[in-house]
């Protein structure tokens, strides 16, 4: 009877660990104008990662030209800002085979605003990280973020006016240590107007979205992940002991750098 019990348990745990980790069946380029598509996005993540692109490389300039391009078609007031590189990013990306020199030691950020009704209330920002490794097209990490970002940008704007300012900050040089978003939040215009942060970062190759990392004191915040979570396709993973062990793990996010300043998020 408590082998029969042992053997049930250990297969409902495994059922339920390959549950949790399937991903929904994305919604078709047809899907409706105001539903997020990942067949959409998808057309951009084709454009993106072409081919590697790190700091530098002539892909690199060809992407940023692309997503300067979609931000302003998706009617965006665009601008780029740059900032100098850390002496380490600058050893890592020669360390690794690329060009420092050629990017002029700089990281250049793309900054799209979406005003609102009301500018008076803090803004909402929605970032990524548009460089790679200097060995990886980075389909995953993170084109799929950027592209998400185009996509959802897309779908907000077909359901009518934003309430507040909708800030899309796409970053450089995240893959030599988070130089774009220390950059932003170092000294932008915008950096004190933004009131909270939705990152969009790898971590893995595939499965259900997750949720690993929040701002302090995030409760009021978790509440309302939870709530948007459940109308998600496929809903999410998250478990606040992903966001404790993350504060203890030596990498970080961009959201890492607003995170420290106090900006709430996820």
């Amino acid at each position: 009877m408590r082998l029969a019990l042992l053997f049930g348990s250990l297969t409902l745990a495994f059922l339920l660990a390959v549950w949790t980790t399937q991903a929904p069946k994305p919604r078709p380029a047809g899907a409706s104008a105001v539903a997020f598509s990942a067949a959409r996005a998808m057309t951009d993540i084709e454009q993106i990662a072409r081919a590697p692109h790190p700091v530098g490389s002539p892909e690199h300039a060809r992407v940023r030209a692309y997503l300067n391009d979609r931000l302003t078609q998706l009617g965006l007031q665009v601008s780029e800002q740059a900032g100098p590189l850390s002496p380490a990013s600058v050893k890592r990306l020669a360390r690794a085979g690329g060009d420092p020199g050629a990017a002029n030691n700089q990281a250049i950020n793309l900054i799209g605003v979406l005003p609102g009704k009301d500018r008076e209330q803090p803004a909402v920002m929605l970032m990524a990280h548009y460089d790679t490794v200097v060995g990886s097209p980075g389909a995953a990490d993170d084109s799929a973020g950027v592209a998400a970002i185009l996509e959802a940008v897309r779908a907000i704007q077909a359901r009518g006016p934003v309430e507040r300012d909708l800030v899309v900050l796409l970053t450089d040089a995240e893959e030599l240590g988070l130089d774009g978003a220390r950059v932003f939040f170092g000294g932008h215009p915008l950096r004190d107007r933004i009131g909270a942060v939705v990152n969009l970062e790898a971590r893995g190759g595939g499965g259900r979205a997750a949720m690993f990392e929040t701002g302090r004191e995030a409760g009021p915040m978790v509440q309302l992940f939870r709530r948007a979570a459940a109308k998600a396709d496929g809903g999410t993973t998250a478990t606040s002991i992903a966001a404790f062990m993350y504060e203890r793990m030596p990498n970080g996010t961009d959201f890492t750098v607003p995170k420290d300043r106090g900006v709430g998020g996820l």
